[in-house]
């Protein structure tokens, strides 16, 4: 008996079924379109579980990404150069290319002065440099010696002599420069000054009095007679940990670091690591007017670089 109703054939899923029944209007002269697929929902949750998977892994790396960039230029271990590259009658040169050499590793950085004749070398190394300025229809110019310390600014500003290109003036610096790219105040402490003081013991820590408004805290120690912060304790076992006042401030307060890396010891706020004595190419007191990059420390910023690479062959040795 035919009741006018379509019955579902049992052996066709109920998917294909819907597919099935819906039809799309037929139009006259245009071609029929097949009907779009449906999303499987088999589909849909495997890219539910990929989406799930991969979200905390991209935050992850742009939160690792970040912390590496914030570390980088945290501190900075480096020295600049910059300066205004003149003619003889005082007006810019634009176009000036700037060259600076390291004499001991032979590594170039370029400049090329702007539209006001400035330059700027922002990144160089620890070490002393032999600048170079050249421009087409002026002779070179060639400022040897120019000694680069970490965190230092140097200017230089240079007035070029009209001539041939193939002659060279040469100029020595001297060996005080006045820096005054900076307002921060304090010392810098040679490797040959380390290696030529009197220290007891070989912890670069007990120097930092050379610098004026530093003082040695007294009256922490712990059961073996050794100095220690106020929390008690050592980190660095017989060595000095760094327990100085700078300025009347406490000597937790300090930021002691390494190569521009946070060094110090989260517990007793003292160094938690002092290079060897030999390996250290020179340390900065800072005491005062910080820059920004050291806004976590409100006392002394006590900065390390140890000694790299050059072209020729050198070592210590000691019994």
């Amino acid at each position: 008996m035919n009741s006018g109703v379509k019955r579902r054939n049992p052996n066709v899923s109920t998917m294909s079924y819907l597919e099935s029944e819906r039809r799309i209007p037929y139009n006259r002269g245009l071609p029929s379109r097949p009907h779009p697929k449906p999303i499987s929902r088999v589909g849909m949750r495997g890219e539910n579980v990929v989406n799930r998977f991969l979200r905390p892994v991209l935050i992850l790396s742009t939160c690792t990404l970040v912390v590496l960039i914030a570390t980088v230029a945290w501190a900075a271990i480096t020295g600049s150069i910059s300066g205004v590259v003149t003619d003889p009658n005082g007006a810019v040169l634009v176009g000036t290319t700037v060259v600076a050499t390291n004499d001991e590793t032979g590594v170039q950085s370029v400049a090329v002065t702007d539209a006001r004749g400035f330059y700027s070398l922002p990144v160089l190394a620890v070490g002393k440099y032999d600048v170079t300025f050249k421009q087409q229809g002026f002779r070179d110019f060639q400022q040897n010696g120019v000694k680069i310390d970490v965190n230092s600014a140097v200017r230089i500003d240079v007035k070029l002599e009209l001539g041939a290109a193939n002659t060279t003036i040469a100029v020595s610096s001297d060996a005080l420069q006045v820096e005054t790219q900076s307002s921060q105040m304090g010392m810098v402490v040679e490797s040959d000054q380390m290696e030529a003081l009197p220290l007891n013991g070989r912890s670069y820590l007990s120097l930092l009095t050379l610098q004026p408004g530093v003082s040695p805290i007294t009256g922490y120690s712990s059961t073996n007679g050794e100095t220690a912060s106020p929390g008690g304790g050592t980190v660095s076992g017989s060595l000095n940990p760094g327990t100085q006042s700078v300025e009347g401030g406490r000597p937790g307060a300090n930021g002691f670091m390494v190569n521009g890396a946070d060094a110090q010891e989260a517990v007793q706020s003292v160094a938690a690591i002092i290079p060897n004595l030999d390996s250290i190419e020179q340390f900065r007191v800072i005491t005062n007017n910080f820059d920004a990059e050291y806004g976590d420390f409100s006392g002394g910023q006590i900065n390390v670089v140890t000694k790299s690479g050059t072209n020729k062959i050198h070592g210590d040795a000691f019994v």
